[in-house]
């Protein structure tokens, strides 16, 4: 699915490996999974990472609920920076 330039999501079950893609010629991007409060109190956007143009990132396996899923049931992410519009993600599910 291609970014929002805001707020996507992801449907957690465990088996999750996010691709996150830089498919434009506008600059780099940086793509965020937002975390929430784990089991150690940890807080903040751990997982983050800046995408040149023509660059891909695989974050994941998340496989581990705690710090990662929201009040929803889904894992958030962000893109921002120049290239934010051209972001393309894609889920796979691992078996």
């Amino acid at each position: 699915f291609t970014s929002t330039t805001g707020a996507d999501e992801f449907v957690y079950t465990g088996k999750e490996v996010l691709v996150a893609w830089n498919n434009g010629v506008t600059g780099t991007a940086t793509v965020t999974v937002t975390s929430v409060k784990n089991a150690q109190n940890r807080t903040g956007d751990a997982v983050m990472a800046a995408i040149p143009t023509g660059g891909f990132v695989v974050f994941g396996q998340f496989n581990n609920s705690d710090g990662w899923l929201a009040a929803d049931g889904n894992i958030d992410i962000v893109s921002s920076g120049a290239g934010a519009a051209d972001i393309d993600y894609a889920v796979l599910t691992l078996f």
